[in-house]
């Protein structure tokens, strides 16, 4: 699998750029310099922003404006892959989390997250880049 096409960003790693760790920071401004594309599932976008104090919600849109962010739609026919990932994993509750697995697993990208187990238990096949 190769991870030359990008980074998928899920909620986990969207909250750390909001928060200023340096190593998700170094990670999306690299991504910007070097014209690599940043991949936002939108249930991650939407965890993110559920979970941030208003005052954050500028750097995720900030983030999300920046010319290599692509937010991806969970469509009506990705949203019955995304529910089959999280039902073989017994982790229904779990969408923002599938959304970026599967979103990783179909685009084959890494995918930047604090929550590795939880992203090997729904797709064990994708590549993970853990936030330290």
């Amino acid at each position: 699998m190769s991870a030359l096409g990008g980074v998928v960003l899920d909620s986990t790693a969207l909250l750390a750029f909001a928060s200023g760790r340096p190593y998700v920071a170094a990670v999306v401004w690299h991504a910007v310099e070097q014209a690599v594309v940043l991949v936002v599932p939108a249930a991650s976008l939407a965890d993110a922003q559920a979970r941030l104090p208003p005052a954050d919600l500028e750097v995720i849109k900030v983030l999300g404006d920046l010319p290599v962010t692509v937010v991806v739609d969970l469509t009506r026919t990705e949203a019955r892959a995304v529910a089959a990932v999280l039902a073989k994993a017994g982790k229904p509750d779990c969408l923002a989390a599938g959304h970026a697995a599967w979103t990783a697993q179909h685009r084959g990208m890494r995918v930047l997250t604090s929550t590795p187990a939880l992203l090997r238990a729904l797709a064990t096949d994708i590549e993970i880049d853990e936030i330290p």
